[in-house]
């Protein structure tokens, strides 16, 4: 059963990807932000016809509708450690002025669409918010390909994702989406050995721990490269 709490898409888009597997993961990512997008909606809709339908409710609205009239949609993708720089121009862009995680974050927003992101959304409405995370790929490439290299990675990750919810966003979040390209895999890790260092590190950072992330339900998503997806 869909619930009104906020919900997070964790997407990790640091690494060096060639183009297509790039482009599959944005895609991947905004795929799934427009159907949570859509399914909250679906819900909030219900809840509001209820509130027409029920009038005996104190005030017209039943509690859980109050305290969820606006979930958030969280969306979060890793990138350059540099963060996007107010003033930039569209021909900065094509000069290749921006970082790659800028660029990466800009085929984010324009593949869902600059419309759906509200930062004050009407009442009944889901809002969207979208942000590029700073991460420095070459501070874990000294054991490159090695488990302890992924572990050092994913946890720098989750600690500093859940410390921008612990500051920014302290509303508590149901579900989190983590998607990851299937290049993490490797001669000395498959898919599943590497989902299942990533499972124990963010429920150990997240699920564990206190603060909006706390007992957060965690799904991941591999996205592969388009000759060999679904």
């Amino acid at each position: 059963m869909t619930t009104l709490k906020n919900r997070l898409i964790l997407s990790l888009a640091h690494r060096s990807l060639g183009g297509d597997i790039l482009d599959s993961l944005v895609e991947e990512t905004a795929l799934k932000t427009k159907n949570i997008l859509s399914e909250l909606q679906d819900v909030l809709n219900k809840h509001n016809q209820n509130n027409v339908d029920h009038h005996e409710h104190k005030n017209g609205l039943d509690s859980d509708f109050v305290e969820a009239k606006n979930p958030t949609v969280h969306v979060l993708l890793t990138g350059s450690p540099y963060v996007t720089q107010p003033g930039r121009s569209f021909d900065n862009w094509e000069t290749v002025q921006w970082t790659p995680g800028e660029q990466v974050l800009s085929k984010f927003i324009d593949t869902v669409g600059l419309h759906k992101f509200h930062r004050l959304p009407k009442e009944g409405e889901v809002r969207l918010n979208g942000k590029l995370v700073d991460v420095k790929q070459k501070d874990f490439t000294i054991h490159e390909g090695t488990e302890t290299q992924l572990r050092k990675e994913l946890t720098w990750i989750a600690y500093i994702v859940k410390q921008h919810f612990n500051l920014y966003a302290t509303a508590p979040v149901s579900d989190a989406t983590i998607i990851i390209p299937a290049e993490y895999a490797n001669d000395e890790m498959d898919v599943q050995e590497v989902l299942k260092i990533l499972k124990e590190i963010f429920d150990r950072e997240w699920s564990g721990m206190k603060g909006p992330l706390r007992k957060v339900k965690i799904n991941l998503q591999i996205v592969t490269r388009p000759d060999t997806l679904r």
